[in-house]
């Protein structure tokens, strides 16, 4: 009996192979994790993360080496391939277990075989949790969430500055967020709330335009009786959105705040989705500074591959 392939991307980057089979009474041992070299780590996040279907050899070696001639791309790809698969399949496993040669110039990886990737399973807890309203959460699933949740350990492929990795951390990192402000406003429902504001520390730390967390952390504060502080994160919300995208806040924080100033206790039901047009340009406004993150670095990768 074989146990499963762990692969770790979010942060360095390390590959856990199966260990040798095992006699039925014994316990199954993980062999020693591996930490594959960077344009090898790159490959196999690319094979893991860019949808499940095979990829033709040229594909992969336009993609990973087109600074070089073909021949020499194709060279590339093929040491690259051979290093990933003592990693993947080192002795005892059989190959195509993990990599599979669908044809000589098609590469995929086996779907079917018994793996564990940090990236998948984290998006799978994400989507399981944030279908259901915060508030309607059992603690079973609250569980699953944070279980998913812990799985981050780092930026996605972290060092790595290929167009697509910058494009998947963010997208990444955007979940991630997300799902720490579901978890946030399930602890805001139950009344966990130095919980919910510790949370909220985590994602302003990492995106402090997240007003719709600048909102629960004022109702939290009000909830623990910090209203000099919830006015404090008003204005902090405030003077971020002025700086970076320079707009202001949306008429629901506003509201809250009005609340807060007049002595009284702004909504504590948490938002339910809803986009006013105020956010919709915040999150154009977001998109755009983004976009030309995305121009800088690919100027700066043509400079050095010149």
């Amino acid at each position: 009996m074989m146990n499963a392939l762990v692969v770790t991307l979010f942060g360095a980057v390390q590959v856990s192979p199966p260990g040798p089979a095992a006699p039925r009474a014994a316990p199954l041992k993980q062999a020693a994790p591996k930490k594959p070299a960077r344009k090898v780590a790159e490959l196999l996040g690319y094979l893991l993360c860019g949808g499940r279907r095979s990829y033709e050899r040229t594909e992969l070696a336009d993609h990973f080496w087109s600074h070089q001639g073909s021949d020499r791309a194709r060279r590339c790809l093929s040491t690259a391939v051979w290093r990933l698969r003592q990693i993947l399949e080192p002795k005892g496993v059989r190959h195509g277990t993990y990599l599979c040669l669908n044809g000589p110039d098609t590469l995929g990886f086996n779907w079917a075989s018994k793996h564990h990737v940090d990236v998948i399973d984290m998006e799978m807890a994400l989507d399981r949790a944030l279908a259901i309203l915060p508030q309607r959460m059992s603690r079973e699933e609250v569980h699953q969430l944070e279980a998913g949740l812990a799985l981050y350990a780092g930026d996605f492929l972290s060092g790595a500055q290929d167009f697509w990795v910058l494009r998947e951390r963010d997208r990444l990192s955007a979940r991630y967020l997300d799902g720490l402000s579901h978890l946030m406003r399930y602890k805001l429902h139950t009344g966990q709330y130095q919980a919910g504001l510790s949370l909220g520390l985590r994602i302003l730390e990492r995106d402090p335009l997240r007003e719709d967390v600048h909102r629960d952390m004022m109702r939290l504060n009000v909830r623990t009786g910090q209203r000099s502080r919830a006015i404090r994160q008003y204005q902090e919300c405030r003077a971020h959105l002025q700086r970076e995208l320079q707009i202001d806040p949306a008429p629901e924080t506003e509201e809250a705040y009005a609340a807060l100033c007049q002595g009284g206790v702004p909504d504590l039901e948490p938002d339910q989705g809803t986009v006013s047009p105020q956010m919709a340009e915040q999150a154009l406004k977001r998109l755009c500074r983004a976009l030309e993150e995305v121009d800088r670095a690919r100027a700066m990768f043509e400079r050095l591959s010149r």
